[in-house]
């Protein structure tokens, strides 16, 4: 499973006060639908299925169209199914900048980081669950395991903003990057006022962090 053929989705980036009108079309062989993890919303525009919106079916479209009055590290993901449809590729980072630059957290660079975990099981894959029989043995970062997975380029001087993004489903995650300590910036959206530096972050399955190293 994949949004627009790729795992994980696009990385959707919008501003502050933006006006947004996303249309999803379900190829899929099952009913599904998107959920914006974290956004306040109009209560038919946040995706539950058989909650505030009908599954859309296979072949059907629907339209989701909101006013962004947030700004942060989100992400967003399947809300149908969605213990096996997420697991599979169903999920994406939704990054919203602040209208106001004075509300950013200034950086020379920065990197989304997707956890995602899978069941490898006689040389086939499986989403993993959070039961018996179920649990992780193979790890991804955005869609890839090493040595496939990216490498970071930085200059002496400069400052790298990390934005972890716990798209998993079932386990707890400490994060950090070797060669130095960190700040972390924010926590699901929310701008956190400059604090002790720390070695790692935990990525708990449907968060988001934003980390500077200093």
């Amino acid at each position: 499973y994949a949004y627009n053929n790729q795992v994980p989705g696009p990385t959707l980036r919008v501003t502050e006060g933006d006006r947004v009108r996303i249309n999803v079309t379900n190829r899929l062989p099952e009913s599904t639908t998107v959920h914006w993890h974290g956004m306040i919303l109009p209560n038919e525009m946040d995706g539950p299925a058989e909650i505030t919106q009908a599954p859309i079916k296979p072949g059907e479209t629907y339209s989701y169209e909101y006013s962004v009055g947030q700004h942060g590290s989100y992400f967003y993901h399947t809300h149908d199914h969605v213990d096996r449809q997420q697991s599979l590729g169903l999920y994406g980072a939704l990054i919203i900048d602040p209208s106001n630059p004075a509300d950013d957290i200034p950086a020379d660079l920065e990197y989304t980081v997707q956890l995602q975990e899978w069941l490898k099981r006689e040389w086939l894959t499986y989403p993993s669950m959070p039961m018996e029989g179920g649990f992780p043995n193979f790890f991804t970062i955005n869609g890839k395991s090493y040595p496939e997975t990216d490498t970071i380029r930085i200059k002496v001087g400069q400052t790298l903003k990390v934005r972890f993004v716990g798209s998993h489903t079932t386990a707890i995650h400490p994060m950090h990057i070797h060669g130095g300590p960190f700040q972390v910036a924010a926590v699901d959206g929310i701008t956190r006022a400059a604090g002790k530096k720390s070695a790692a972050a935990i990525a708990w399955p449907a968060s988001s962090w934003a980390r500077s190293p200093s």
